[in-house]
């Protein structure tokens, strides 16, 4: 839904404080700590400092405050300067991007244990907050604007055809089909749809209108998401990847069907 869209990020850019961001980089920071922690495990008993930073992202509670992220990267900085004498190309070269990924971090995340330090977070939003705003609102009035030349001249678009099929067969407010979505439910006998990898989500909710759902279940889907490459069009393959986990799990309608066989080439 465009027009939701944009009230979503008009209301975000709304904020003096940017709450997304402060998300991102608490969930970055999980996903760094959980690919380190595995890194620095594997590294021999010997490297001590290694053990030590692992000590250290162990000891983080889930969910952790900025403050908390903070307090742990600058320790994890202070292992870099406690290594062995003669032994520190040695046991650092293995870890040695845990310290420039912890300093970068850190200058993220450091004004929460630095009253004097600036907020980088903070500074960026408030940089780009006049210009996304006004982005925002030129986006808008052309597109009203080129909506209303395509009316003079009664013609559509790829894109007009997607939102009007969407508001035809699906009732947002209620989240379910319309009544001309269900009047087609009981004409269309099956659903397929091949190359899912690359639907979006406003395809998938008119495909979900239009398909039978439960025991009388009638769609037969087909991709494989190693293939997508229409993310410039809002392609999604964790669509396709969502149907192959709900409908693989036990007890469920569904069924998942590994098509294995290449048929597209052979032995001369």
């Amino acid at each position: 839904n465009p027009g939701r869209w944009f009230e979503q990020e008009m209301a975000m850019l709304a904020n003096e404080q940017p709450p997304q961001w402060e998300r991102w980089l608490r969930n970055g920071f999980e996903e760094w700590r959980r690919l380190w922690l595995a890194r620095l495990n594997a590294q021999p008993a010997e490297n001590v400092n290694a053990a030590a930073c692992a000590q250290i992202l162990e000891t983080i509670p889930a969910g952790p405050v900025r403050e908390e992220i903070a307090k742990a990267l600058a320790a994890i900085l202070e292992q870099n300067s406690q290594w062995p004498t003669g032994e520190k190309t040695r046991l650092r070269g293995p870890i040695a991007e845990i310290f420039d990924d912890a300093a970068f971090l850190h200058s993220l995340a450091a004004s929460a244990t630095d009253a004097n330090a600036p907020d980088p977070l903070t500074q960026d939003w408030q940089w780009i907050r006049p210009p996304m705003t006004a982005l925002l609102k030129l986006a808008r009035e052309f597109g009203s604007a080129f909506a209303q030349a395509k009316r003079t001249q009664g013609a559509v678009d790829f894109h007009d055809l997607e939102q009007f099929a969407l508001r035809l067969l699906w009732d947002t407010p209620a989240c379910g089909p319309t009544a001309i979505a269900r009047q087609w439910r009981q004409k269309l006998e099956l659903v397929f749809v091949d190359e899912y990898q690359d639907i979006n989500e406003a395809q998938d909710t008119i495909l979900r209108a239009l398909a039978r759902e439960g025991a009388k279940a009638n769609r037969f889907l087909v991709g494989d998401v190693k293939q997508s490459i229409y993310r410039f069009r809002l392609a999604d393959p964790r669509i396709f990847h969502s149907y192959a986990e709900a409908w693989g799990s036990e007890g469920t309608k569904g069924g998942v069907r590994p098509l294995t066989e290449n048929w597209r080439s052979a032995e001369a």
